[in-house]
C-alpha cells in the first residue's frame, strides 16, 4: 500500500510532559498515524495540527467549531497523562465490550487516544456521521493488533473469563462498519 508523502507540521508539545515520555511520543505517534493512513488511504492526514499535552483531561478534535477559529487547520489534542484508572472506552453495547477501562500503560494508552482522535478526522474528511462508534471500534481493532492481552480484558465476564459471545458481537459490528 502506498503511504502519503505529504508535508505535515511537526507536533506541538505543551504542559510539562516528562522527558522520558516526550522522547518516545514521536515514535508512538508515527506508529498510530501509519496504521490510520493504511486503513484510510483516501484521507488526508497532513492537514491538521496536533498538540500533545500533560495538562489535558482528555483528547479532543476541533474543526471549525467553538474553541477553534473557523477556517484554520483542524486541531487534535492528545492527553499524555494517564492516571491510575488507565484508559476508558465508550460503553458501546453494540461492540460487545464488557469492561470499559483497562490499564495497558502509557504507550498503548496514548496510541489509542491518537487513533480515536484521528478517527474523528476521518469522519469529517469522509463526511461520515459524527459519533463514538467508529472511534471506539478503531481503538479496539488497533488494540487487538497491538496487544491481544489488553483487548481480551475488555471482553471478560463476571467469572473472569473472556466471553466468546461478546467477541462475536464485536466481530459482527466491525464487519458492518467496514
Amino acid at each position: 500500500m502506498t503511504i502519503q508523502r505529504t508535508r505535515r507540521r511537526p507536533p506541538i508539545y505543551r504542559g510539562g510532559i516528562p522527558k522520558a515520555i516526550k522522547d518516545k511520543i514521536p515514535d508512538w505517534y508515527q506508529e498510530a498515524l501509519l496504521w490510520m493512513m493504511n486503513k484510510y488511504p483516501d484521507v488526508k492526514f497532513h492537514n491538521f495540527d496536533i498538540v500533545f499535552s500533560h495538562n489535558l483531561n482528555r483528547g479532543r478534535y476541533y474543526r471549525n467549531k467553538i474553541g477553534y477559529k473557523k477556517g484554520e487547520r483542524p486541531l487534535i489534542q492528545i492527553k499524555t497523562s494517564i492516571d491510575q484508572y488507565g484508559i476508558w472506552f465508550y460503553n458501546m453495547k453494540s461492540l460487545g465490550i464488557l469492561q470499559n477501562c483497562i490499564q495497558p500503560g502509557i504507550k498503548i494508552s496514548i496510541q489509542l487516544i491518537i487513533v480515536h482522535e484521528l478517527t474523528h478526522h476521518v469522519q469529517y474528511e469522509r463526511e461520515l456521521p459524527a459519533g463514538e462508534l467508529l472511534t471506539t471500534a478503531n481503538e479496539l481493532i488497533y488494540l487487538r493488533q497491538l496487544d491481544s492481552y489488553w483487548f481480551n480484558k475488555l471482553f471478560v465476564n463476571g467469572t473472569g473469563k473472556v466471553n466468546p459471545e461478546a467477541i462475536t458481537k464485536f466481530e459482527k459490528t466491525i464487519n458492518k462498519l467496514n
